[in-house]
């Protein structure tokens, strides 16, 4: 995967930066998942998400704002998501697992939901871009930043804010009465 001393010194923007960082950064804690207790991950979970959404709202704008509604996934095999969202589910437990409305303004039902699968779709599609930006050149971090700008409109964003909302209630309202310390 590519890396912020990947870009070249003209790719125009402290905010690619700055995101490549927070992305390399989010990867990174998601692979590592197993080697943090329930409460050290959501914390830096937490955390991560939260600059995450910052730093995709200072991308540069989209070079190709009229393809939205396409974007690259990342190479994963079927196996390899199942793998890990496993190694997540297994840091998460029994708190994996929670309730969202998918759109807040239609009157929907709840439907069940889990915080491993909202992780893996964020980790899959910034991975996504972080290939396309090892590709090189101004045209790479162009795909690259096209890639988290439309994944961020109509994927990964909500993935983010879905699981960042029960993350968040975890540790602020949950947990002590579950026994896990508040952040």
């Amino acid at each position: 995967m590519a890396t912020e001393r990947d870009l070249p010194a003209d790719a125009g923007s402290d905010a690619v930066t700055a995101f490549v960082h927070c992305v390399n950064d989010y990867c990174a804690l998601i692979e590592a998942a197993p080697n943090f207790t329930t409460r050290e991950f959501v914390r830096e979970v937490c955390l991560l998400l939260a600059r995450l959404y910052i730093a995709a709202f200072e991308l540069p704008p989209d070079p190709w704002p009229g393809e939205h509604r396409t974007w690259p996934v990342s190479e994963l095999s079927h196996s390899e998501r199942q793998e890990l969202q496993g190694l997540i589910h297994s840091v998460l437990g029994e708190y994996d697992g929670y309730f969202e409305v998918f759109d807040p303004y239609a009157p929907d039902s709840p439907v069940s939901m889990h915080v491993s699968e909202d992780l893996l779709d964020i980790y899959c599609d910034l991975r996504a871009g972080l290939e396309l930006l090892g590709t090189g050149g101004r045209r790479g971090i162009r795909r690259a930043v096209h890639s988290w700008r439309c994944g961020f409109s109509i994927h990964w964003g909500d993935h983010l804010v879905d699981g960042l909302r029960a993350l968040h209630r975890l540790l602020t309202s949950v947990a002590d009465e579950r026994g896990i310390s508040r952040a």
